[in-house]
C-alpha cells in the first residue's frame, strides 16, 4: 500500500509494508528502487514528474499487527466483510494515523 506522505509538497509516495513474524526484506534499498522503476514503467505520468516534481519514495516498515488493526477500523466504518479490500494508493494522509512505523527507508539523494 502507498500514499502521499503527509506534509511534503509535492509528497513522496510512501510504500507501507508490514512483515510476517520471522520474515525480513533483506535489501530494502533494491526493494524501493524496483517500486520506483515499475511506477515509471507502469505510470506515464509518474514517469514524467519523478524526473523533476515528484520527490523519490520511501519504504515503511509498520509494526506487526497494522494491517489487522486497519482491517478492523473498516469493519468498525461499516464495511461489509465480503466487501473489504484494502486500496492499493490512497490520498487520504491519515490512514496509517496511529500505527507505529518501526523503520523508514530512504534512497540515496533523498532529502528533506
Amino acid at each position: 500500500m502507498h500514499y502521499p506522505s503527509e506534509k511534503e509538497i509535492p509528497p513522496h509516495y510512501l510504500v507501507n509494508i508490514e512483515l510476517a513474524a520471522g520474515d525480513s526484506l533483506l535489501e530494502p534499498e533494491l526493494f524501493l528502487q524496483q517500486f520506483d522503476l515499475t511506477m515509471k514503467e507502469v505510470n506515464a505520468f509518474y514517469g514524467i514528474k519523478r524526473r523533476d516534481q515528484i520527490p523519490l519514495p520511501r519504504l515503511r516498515f509498520l509494526q506487526p499487527g497494522s494491517f489487522s488493526t486497519l482491517r478492523q477500523r473498516m469493519l468498525d466504518r461499516g464495511i461489509a466483510e465480503a466487501q473489504l479490500k484494502f486500496p492499493h494508493v490512497t490520498e487520504d494522509r491519515q490512514w496509517l494515523a496511529g500505527l507505529t512505523i518501526e523503520r523508514e527507508v530512504r534512497l540515496a539523494g533523498d532529502r528533506d
